[in-house]
Formats: C-alpha cells, sequence, structure tokens
C-alpha cells in the first residue's frame, strides 16, 4: 500500500478476506506512509456505524503515530463536506441532500480516505457514493490537483464487475483511461471483452462469460506500471490474502443442511399467505400479492418459520457436541421463534438484530464470547465478531459453528456473515439450511453460484464451491 501511495497511483484495494487483519494492515501502511513526512497526514475512516469503534479502538492499541485521524460512517460523509449555493437554495430536502453529496467540497484537504467495507460504495449515483468522491478530490478551495490517496477494503469487493466501479480511478490509472460515471464504466468494461450489455430498458447487465473471471482478476492483481507516473517499476493496485497463505489457518468448510418438511408442514408451507399466518396464530397482515419478488419473499418467510423446530434441535445438538453456534436469521419472526424455543428449553440465549441498543448489543455479545450464553441469534451482517478466541472481549476457546438459518441472495452478504465466526485463524463450519421442496432449494445453487463468481474474480481457489454447486444439484 505505502509502494502504491509513492508510486503515484490513485488508491489501492486491500481485498484480503475476511478475519485476516484488514485494519492492521491499513493502520501499518498508513503510519508507514506517515513516517516518510514531516507534517502529520491527515486520514479520514468511512466504515459502517458499527465498525467505528472497532478503527477507534484499534488505532488507540497501535498509536496514532504522525497522524491527524478522523474517524466516522458513511451516514456522516456528507457532514464533512462545505454545503454549496445550490443545495441551500432548494426547496425539497431530498434534493438539498443531493447536491449536498454531488457538490459540496470538503473541509479539509484529506492525503489518505480509508474507505472500509468498500462494497458499499458499489452504486456510483447513490449520495454516500458521491459524497465519499467529493471528499476525495475537493477541498475549501474547490477541485484539488491531486485527489486523496483512497484505500479501499472489503473482503467482498463484488460480485461482479458492475460492482466494482467504484475502483474506477485505480482502472484509469493502470490504463490511462479516463472512466467515469456508470455509463462509462460499463462500456469499459465491454471493451475489455467482459459480457457487459445494456438491457431493453437502458440499464447495464452483466452476465458471467467464459473468461471473465480471469480478466477481472487480471485487472485487479496483476501488477503494473502506471500510466501517470514515472515509476520505472511494476506496482500493484490490489493484494488479497488467504487464510491458507498465513500459516496453519484453516479454509472455510460450508455445509449444505437441507431440511424436510413434514407432510403437515408442507401442507401449511402451500396455503395462503394469510391462511398461513393464522394457522401459526400470526398476526394476519397483508395479501397474496401478485408480485412474483413477494410471492418468492413470502414463500421464503413461511420456509423460515417452519424450520424452526429444526434449528432450533441442532443448536442443541452441536452444544452436545462441545461446540458453541451462532445462528443467522434474516426475518424478525423467526428470530424471535428461534429464541422463545431455546429458551424454554433453559439455554441462554443472546439476540442481536438491527433493533439492539449498541450497549446491550455489546454486552450480549461479550456475554455469547466469554460463555456466559449458549448461542447468539444475530441478524447483522457486518461490525461483530463472535469468533473464537478473541482478545479484545477476553473469548473462550470453544470451538463456534455457524447455522445460516435464513440464506440471502447476496453473496456480499453472505460472505459477511460467515465471516462473523470463521475469523482470525478460527475455524467455523458454516451450515447453509434450508427447506427440500421450497424456493430455498432453488435459491441455494443460485447462492452459491454467486460466492463461486466472486471467489473467482478475486482469485480464490473455487473448488470447494464447485462440489458444494454440485451437491446442491445432485
Amino acid at each position: 500500500m505505502s509502494t502504491a501511495f509513492a508510486a503515484g497511483l490513485p488508491g489501492f484495494l486491500l481485498a484480503d478476506e475476511v478475519g485476516l487483519g484488514k485494519t492492521y494492515s491499513v493502520l501499518s501502511a498508513v503510519q508507514a506512509i506517515a513516517s516518510s513526512r514531516s507534517r502529520p497526514l491527515r486520514v479520514l475512516v468511512l466504515s459502517p456505524l458499527s465498525v467505528v469503534p472497532h478503527w477507534r479502538r484499534s488505532i488507540d492499541d497501535m498509536g496514532a503515530g504522525n497522524v491527524f485521524w478522523c474517524v466516522t460512517n458513511y451516514e456522516q460523509a456528507k457532514s464533512l463536506l462545505v454545503r454549496p449555493a445550490s443545495s441551500r437554495s432548494a426547496k425539497r430536502t431530498r434534493t438539498k441532500n443531493k447536491r449536498h453529496a454531488a457538490e459540496g467540497r470538503s473541509r479539509v484537504s484529506w492525503d489518505v480516505v480509508v474507505c472500509d467495507e468498500s462494497h458499499r460504495l458499489k452504486n456510483p449515483v447513490s449520495q454516500r457514493s458521491r459524497a465519499v468522491r467529493q471528499l476525495v478530490t475537493t477541498n475549501n478551495r474547490g477541485k484539488r490537483a491531486r485527489p486523496a490517496f483512497t484505500l479501499w477494503v472489503s473482503a467482498t469487493a463484488g460480485q461482479d464487475p458492475l460492482e466494482l466501479s467504484y475502483l474506477a480511478p485505480l482502472f484509469s490509472s493502470r490504463h490511462g483511461t479516463p472512466v467515469a460515471g456508470l455509463d462509462g464504466f460499463a462500456r469499459w468494461c465491454r471493451d475489455r471483452g467482459l459480457a457487459v450489455s445494456q438491457g431493453a430498458f437502458g440499464a447495464w447487465e452483466y452476465a458471467p462469460g467464459p473468461g471473465d473471471e480471469e480478466r477481472v482478476r487480471a485487472l485487479l492483481f496483476d501488477p503494473f506500471r502506471p500510466r501517470s507516473s514515472s515509476a520505472k517499476s511494476l506496482v500493484r493496485g490490489a493484494l488479497r490474502r488467504r487464510p491458507t497463505e498465513i500459516s496453519g489457518w484453516p479454509e472455510l468448510v460450508r455445509q449444505l443442511s437441507p431440511v424436510a418438511l413434514d407432510p403437515r408442514a408442507f401442507r401449511l408451507y402451500e396455503l395462503a399467505w394469510e391462511e398461513f399466518r393464522r394457522s401459526l396464530a400470526l398476526a394476519v397482515k397483508g395479501r397474496d400479492s401478485k408480485s412474483s419478488l413477494v410471492a418468492a419473499l413470502r414463500f421464503r418467510q413461511k420456509s423460515s418459520l417452519l424450520r424452526v423446530p429444526g434449528t432450533s434441535q441442532m443448536v442443541k445438538d452441536m452444544l452436545e457436541d462441545g461446540l458453541r453456534p451462532a445462528v443467522s436469521v434474516q426475518f424478525m419472526e423467526s428470530a424471535s421463534a428461534i429464541v422463545d424455543e431455546l429458551a424454554s428449553s433453559g439455554l441462554r440465549v443472546v439476540r442481536i438484530d438491527g433493533s439492539t441498543a449498541a450497549s446491550e448489543r455489546e454486552s450480549g455479545r461479550v456475554r455469547f464470547q466469554r460463555g456466559d450464553a449458549d448461542v447468539v441469534v444475530f441478524s447483522v451482517v457486518e461490525g461483530i465478531s463472535l469468533h473464537a478466541g478473541e482478545a479484545a472481549s477476553s473469548a473462550d476457546m470453544t470451538p463456534r459453528v455457524l447455522l445460516l438459518h435464513d440464506l440471502r441472495w447476496s453473496a456480499l452478504e453472505m460472505a459477511q456473515i460467515e465471516g462473523r465466526t470463521h475469523r482470525d485463524g478460527q475455524a467455523a463450519v458454516a451450515h447453509y439450511l434450508f427447506g427440500l421442496g421450497t424456493v430455498e432449494e432453488r435459491m441455494v445453487s443460485a447462492v452459491v453460484q454467486k460466492l463461486a463468481t466472486m471467489a473467482g474474480m478475486l482469485g480464490d481457489d473455487v473448488t470447494a464451491l464447485d462440489e458444494l454447486l454440485a451437491a446442491g444439484s445432485a
């Protein structure tokens, strides 16, 4: 990273797998850059809100060094911009906010901007992405001659090439071709042989083509000589390290765990939505929708609720085997049902979801980590560490196991969830739970295929995922 800075690259992508210490790698690189300068380095760290305390604690642990640090969450990025006149004069709040993000000037000339979980910038037209671009490229006087050096940090950089548009400055440095906007980036991808095309309504689409994974991997990770630099040697603009490259660290093991619904449960699954909810003594809300997307979502919710007893029994089995289970859920009613069923069996259960206050969330997480709770049921995707041996919370060494009660369509979210327990050298098998004969069975193959595509783009060995895909379609 410091070499890329010295070579004049606009930034660097650190794409290490989850749990390999990306935060400390970034801090070490920033301190190396700062040590060669006479004046303090001005560094802005942008991250999800839940990860801000981790960054601040890590900076305290390593020492600030010759650096002025500012750590905040993405939602506060606009507050670091001077509001432009066009925003102040707008009448609608939405217009004010859009212009503030797109036209505001940075209050500070940052030397380095760190974008943690940078895949959150995959939509280039979002207010978040526009505000970050302004923080990187402007200061109080307007456009800067040299933008801030950007460190993009993500274990899940993108599921397909179109989600990598935030890395356009890096690609431009490699090829000397300015790449601006989603349309410009999509055409740039198409010109390099990637299977990108415009759909019937003008939206850009990607369908994996032969050789695409190798092309993207080369664009990201092959060393190159920057077109806009006087550097004489090749430099890297991105790095991805894997557990196998760190002595003794295990690869993630994923297992498909199908659940067969009994005849009564399957009859319930096929009931109309409102009748299904009445049968389970749930509040009746909504009706059957003509939308196929809504229908698919409701079938997923049905299967999720019907599988609660199976997941609860699996938790108990894992505890008997000496493992500490962490259960990932998406639907809040399923979370409540699992928590109630486990608690009624006398188990100590921690629940962490979006409604959990920050202090309660952390105290519950620490209880689980120290063995004062038997199981954690969580819906969050990022920002919590549930792995064995975590030093920061004095976690015990009981091996963890992850039960994905609700699969997610997003490979980014799936990989992030897996990294809550399988990280920092500690192994935790991930079980993909789904109902046989339900919409979830069709979903699991698509999810594994997305994971394989993303892993292939980043240069990972996809043999295990291919085997999982074959098992899922058998």
